[in-house]
């Protein structure tokens, strides 16, 4: 209500006690912040409360002056009447002076607060006029206070006792903690008992700790929300700053206060920041709480408030003044006090409260609340998996077989994201690794914890979120993993092996148990433990000797002499061949099991163009990544073959793994197993599982070789197997050259696919052309994609190879070409149901054949090829196939010309000395005899190649 004049009733609801004879009192509210009336007490004056000053000097209490505070503090939040009898100071400075009775109603109950202060000796009578505080000499009101004054000072109340010394009642304050972590560290997890002195805004606050030894002023900050504040225009921030730390409330000066806050520029407001901090004020504003100190920002303390009505964090957050924020919730400590608040502010988004008046809820939003999106295997938020896991990935993922559809499905961990690669340079990228596993820091230790608590282990995970595949990006399901009762991702990060994602404040899409999380990261920073150490990182100087024959060589008899030895499976390339690390000798090599053959797997080629697998390939291979992937093993190295793969024995479990796939049917054995001490074992597998036509046995014959060749008619659907192609010899086949590489391999289109190649070109110019034209630039597929492509005014099917700035290297899997496509208008996403076809052209090698070493020799090779059988019809056959590639006899049709052979005969090949097993069986010994008499020809002769000697390691 306004104030007019002199001799008014003011009704209102106390606000703040500034001292024994100050306070302030407000209106009611109406649509917004009430009015408010800086008050003083008549004829009284109350001992002086101490303060910190801007200036950073300190005032002590007056004796009884906090018992004055005290006294009159019991009237906060209550209706009280004040009468007005003096008005002080100007507009928006005015101070009123009278007598205030701490009720409205009844009238006969009411108690004259003046003269109870002086009763019981809390406050003193100002018997002289002026200034507006004291009373007309003479008068009853002063004749009144006088007795009473005197009674007190006779019954040695308040600070006219005799018998208390003063000293005992004057406040040991703290006015600045100069330590606040060890402040926090000392009473962590303690409720103590303190006052809400000021509220700088809904969740800043200014408090006062009383302690055994002393009152500690502390700037405290709500944990797990964040509100509306006030921004100071930046000339004032520093003076702000130092009266919040050192103010109190205390109104020694209350004009002088005033006056310098109207000459101040107003803070601005956020929204909503008035009515949060209102809202505070009224409910907590000196009264008694009891707080819990949880952890430390900047010079503030951060912790949550207790009060018997409820919890002020989670009513802020319900009614939309405030906002949950990750950087602090993990420290909430109360008891399911974060989840309560997760929850509250979802209730805020659905209702459009106040901060979320404009929230929209995405299809990607509520990773914790519900999801919208599936998976590609149908899997959406809330869905529950069972199953055991099979495989873990660098740090944050894993796959699992479920228990109910046996499918395999790949998880991430929610929320979690793994260790990262050093700090970012000058121009703020990171350093490239080529093996993260090892070269970023405790990204090694973060797989090894994952690896040996989940491998082979039965889990429970709840789906959080999926986030949809993109075009830079995969699909991601992220999932709460359950071991037992532990949550795997919390004790990760637990152990600093990872850190927590941080989200906005409207992204859900997080774990159910993030708070969880946070918490636990919280824990992680406190004991500096992994990522969060200042100290050195662990480092893992291992020599990875894949594809370094030289340097695998030099290892081979330091891995021969330590026998059989402990090893970690890496990878599983097929049922026959590992990616091993052994720890002994700090290597990771490639190791293929010796004395057994099994079934392919589908796999890419050179030419990106996809060799579909053999029957049970893929089955053999899920046999041993469940029996062996990232396990521990033994493993038995007897020798190296020349592109650096050791051939040895791989034990699961003190089991030959070899015995253990032909036992099952998933290999069989191979003639160099003859030597073998395990020759027998495997030999009885093998009978016993030819006995019981298990897998490979059910479908396939064996050659003279040992090779399990299938009974299917070809290598895809309605496709026989040819002699470019791989499978039995079927003798030369019609064909053209249509490309030869610098390596001397080369493509080629057999004269038997015309009509298939006619088709496909029909198809795709209807597709492409007349039925679904392709927008220029709407598609643009990733390296590794199959796609179309314009190449001489006719649309091919291509495989990317590469992309740069000169455009896409694709090669067209169809022709055997390989080309830079930079104009967007010529790529198209190829149609479905174009994609299964084999690819049409093939790539071969001269059988028996190694290009020279120079390259000028190999350009003369190239030249000599291209005028031989370049566009000319000729006929391939197969002789023999390794690592996917089919190693043929090409012979130019019209002249009769063997391609290698002329290449021999001029000096510019030379003869592999130590061919794949079985390649020299047949008519390939034939061949291989003829190929090394034209070579002994070019050698004498000194051709080329030769003109120096013999440039060929002993190996070679």
């Amino acid at each position: 209500m306004a104030v007019s004049g002199q001799n008014q009733l003011l009704r209102g609801t106390v606000k703040l006690i500034l001292s024994g004879d100050s306070l302030i009192i407000r209106d009611r509210p109406r649509g917004g912040p009430p009015q408010e009336w800086n008050c003083g007490l008549t004829s009284i004056q109350a001992p002086r409360l101490g303060r910190r000053l801007a200036s950073g000097e300190v005032t002590k209490d007056e004796p009884w002056a906090y018992e004055s505070r005290e006294y009159l503090r019991r009237l906060v939040g209550k209706e009280v009447l004040f009468a007005c009898e003096t008005i002080v100071g100007g507009t928006g400075n005015k101070k009123y002076y009278g007598v205030l009775y701490d009720r409205v109603e009844p009238e006969s109950e009411r108690v004259n607060m003046n003269e109870a202060l002086v009763r019981e000796g809390l406050a003193e009578v100002r018997r002289t006029g002026g200034g507006g505080g004291g009373g007309p000499s003479g008068s009853d009101q002063m004749n009144q206070l006088g007795a009473l004054e005197d009674q007190a000072k006779a019954d040695g109340k308040g600070k006219w006792s005799q018998t208390e010394p003063a000293a005992n009642h004057v406040r040991n304050v703290v006015w600045k903690v100069d330590n606040p972590r060890l402040f926090v560290d000392s009473h962590k997890q303690r409720p103590l008992n303190a006052i809400i002195e000021h509220v700088r805004d809904a969740c800043t606050y200014r408090v006062l700790i009383a302690l055994p030894d002393a009152y500690y002023s502390v700037s405290f900050m709500l944990s797990g929300v964040k509100s509306p504040t006030f921004k100071q225009p930046q000339q004032q921030q520093q003076q702000q700053q130092q009266q919040d730390d050192g103010n109190t409330g205390d109104s020694a000066e209350p004009g002088t206060q005033q006056q310098q806050q109207q000459q101040q520029a107003q803070p601005i407001a956020e929204p909503y920041a008035e009515e949060a901090k209102f809202f505070v004020e009224a409910r907590l504003l000196q009264r008694n709480v009891r707080l819990v100190l949880e952890t430390v920002s900047g010079q503030s303390v951060v912790g949550s408030v207790l009060h018997t009505n409820g919890n002020i964090a989670e009513i802020l957050v319900q009614e939309g003044l405030a906002r949950c924020v990750d950087w602090s919730m993990g420290v909430v400590s109360q008891p399911g006090a974060a989840v309560k608040l997760r929850q509250a502010e979802r209730d805020a988004k659905k209702a459009r409260r106040r901060l979320w008046k404009d929230y929209v809820e995405t299809a990607g939003s509520g990773g914790g609340i519900g999801h919208s999106n599936k998976s590609e295997k149908g899997l959406k938020s809330g869905d529950n998996i069972e199953g055991r896991v099979v495989e873990v990935g660098n740090g944050d993922s894993l796959v699992v077989k479920r228990q109910d559809t046996g499918d395999y499905v790949k998880l991430f961990l929610a929320s979690i994201r793994p260790p990262r690669a050093n700090a970012p340079d000058a121009d703020g990228q990171r350093p490239k690794v080529s093996r993260p596993l090892y070269d970023i820091p405790y990204m090694f230790e973060a797989r090894e914890f994952l690896r040996k608590r989940l491998i082979g282990k039965r889990i429970t995970a709840r789906v959080d979120y999926v986030q949809p595949k993109s075009p830079e990006f995969p699909e991601k399901v992220g999932a709460t993993v359950l071991v037992g009762e532990v949550n795997v991702a919390e004790a990760l990060v637990q152990k600093g092996l990872g850190y927590v994602i941080r989200y906005r404040a409207d992204d859900d899409n997080r774990s159910s148990a993030y708070d969880a999380l946070l918490a636990a990261e919280a824990v992680a920073q406190k004991k500096a433990a992994g990522v969060h150490s200042k100290k050195e990182p662990p480092a893992h100087k291992i020599s990875d000797l894949a594809g370094d024959p030289k340097r695998a060589k030099q290892f081979l008899p330091s891995l021969q002499r330590s026998g059989r030895q402990e090893a970690l499976v890496e990878f599983v390339a097929s049922a026959n061949r590992f990616r091993v690390y052994v720890p002994r000798s700090t290597c990771l090599v490639t190791l293929l099991l010796t004395g057994v053959e099994c079934p392919r797997t589908p796999r890419r080629l050179p030419n990106g163009s996809e060799e579909p697998g053999e029957p049970f390939g893929e089955e053999a291979s899920r046999f041993v990544k469940e029996l062996c992937l990232q396990r521990e093993v033994e493993v038995l190295v007897e020798a190296c073959d020349r592109g650096g793969n050791f051939i040895g024995h791989l034990f699961v479990d003190g089991e030959n793994l070899a015995v253990s796939l032909v036992e099952k049917g998933y290999g069989k054995v191979h003639f160099t197993a003859e030597k073998s001490d395990y020759y027998p074992a495997l030999s009885k597998a093998e009978e016993k599982a030819k006995a019981d036509k298990l897998n490979v046995w059910s479908v396939a014959s064996t050659t003279d070789n040992g090779r399990a060749e299938s009974a299917a008619s070809g290598p895809a659907s309605g496709q026989r197997k040819d002699a470019a192609g791989g499978g039995e010899d079927s003798g030369p086949l019609e064909c053209t050259v249509t490309e030869i590489r610098p390596d001397l391999s080369f493509c080629v289109q057999l004269a038997d696919d015309a009509e298939r190649r006619t088709r496909l070109a029909a198809a795709l110019r209807e597709e492409l052309e007349e039925r679904r034209p392709p927008v220029p630039g709407a598609y643009a597929p990733r390296k590794g994609d199959l796609c179309a492509v314009r190449f001489n005014s006719a649309w091919q099917r291509a495989r990317v190879l590469k992309s740069d700035s000169t455009g896409k290297t694709v090669s067209l899997i169809d022709l055997g070409l390989e080309k830079i496509i930079n104009n967007v208008a010529d790529i198209a996403q190829l149609p479905d149901s174009l994609r299964a076809q084999a690819p049409l052209a093939r790539v071969c090698r001269l059988a028996f054949s190694q290009p020279p070493p120079d390259e000028e020799d190999i350009q003369l090779s190239v030249e000599l090829m291209l005028d031989t059988v370049a566009n000319k019809p000729a006929t391939v056959r197969r002789v023999y196939e390794s690592d996917g590639v089919a190693y043929v006899q090409l012979v130019e049709k019209a002249s009769g010309v063997d391609v290698a052979e002329l290449l021999l005969e001029k000096g510019l090949l030379f003869i592999d000395r130590r061919p794949p097993m079985g390649s020299k069986s047949g008519k390939g010994g034939e061949l291989y005899s003829k190929y090394a008499a034209k070579q002994a020809v070019a050698f004498k002769a000194r051709l080329n190649i030769w003109r120096y000697g013999d440039f060929r390691d002993d190996d070679d």
